[in-house]
């Protein structure tokens, strides 16, 4: 990223966001990375922001909310336009529940009886539906 300073940038009167000061570089670093992700998320864009700048956490993480709210603040301000927010797909669709999710009978051992235990993705749409079948019943 070239990361030019833009006119609206510089008529900024203050570049500190919730206690954190970034330079005017790196402000129009995320207005490029805006422009030249158009069709990204608003939380897409925190994230490239995040990838780019290596903001994390101190665990390691991403700090996204962080990004997220630097990107809302310099709307506000004028100095960039984000994506319109998403709709979200609402309340998540409960699976229904079948025979096959039922609860068998309890179990009343050591796990290391029951070795050897093993994880198998759920790949196919079968095993999909019924992953979330087991896990929606047994949350």
């Amino acid at each position: 990223m070239k990361g030019r300073s833009s006119p609206r940038t510089e008529a900024l009167k203050s570049t500190t966001f919730f206690g954190k000061r970034p330079t005017r570089r790196t402000i129009a670093q995320i207005q490029e990375t805006v422009e030249l992700l158009p069709k990204n998320s608003r939380r897409e864009l925190a994230r490239t922001i995040c990838e780019h700048l290596d903001w994390r956490m101190r665990g390691g993480g991403f700090r996204e909310r962080y990004a997220l709210r630097v990107l809302e603040k310099l709307e506000a301000f004028g100095v960039l336009e984000l994506p319109t927010k998403r709709k979200s797909g609402g309340p998540r669709k409960r699976a229904e529940h079948s025979a096959r999710s039922d609860p068998g009978p309890a179990i009343a051992c050591d796990l290391r009886d029951l070795e050897p235990i093993s994880l198998v993705p759920a790949t196919g749409m079968e095993a999909a539906t019924e992953w979330a079948e087991l896990v929606d019943r047994h949350r």
